[in-house]
């Protein structure tokens, strides 16, 4: 599978390249360099959702539980605003 990445300017101008591209694999588009949509072909997205399963089935790791892993307390600070009546 190729991925390819296009800009959003690229795929207004030349969509057929892009859709030709999706049939090798998944097309990044980009905008402000970015990537903000990915292009892929019918029958892929279909196999993506295919088996419906969720965020946290789809990332289930064996063994999880057993790693430790303590992040570090967010420092969260707030700062009095003054707003006008």
């Amino acid at each position: 599978m190729t991925k390819t990445v296009f800009t959003d300017d690229q795929v207004i101008k030349n969509f057929a390249k892009a859709r030709k591209a999706a049939q090798a694999g998944p097309v990044v588009i980009t905008t402000a360099s970015k990537p903000s949509h990915v292009l892929m072909t019918f029958d892929a997205y279909r196999r993506l959702i295919a088996d419906n399963r969720s965020i946290a089935e789809r990332f289930h790791y064996p063994g999880a539980a057993d790693i430790s892993f303590e992040p570090a307390k967010a420092q969260i600070l707030s700062k009095d605003i003054d707003h006008e009546p």
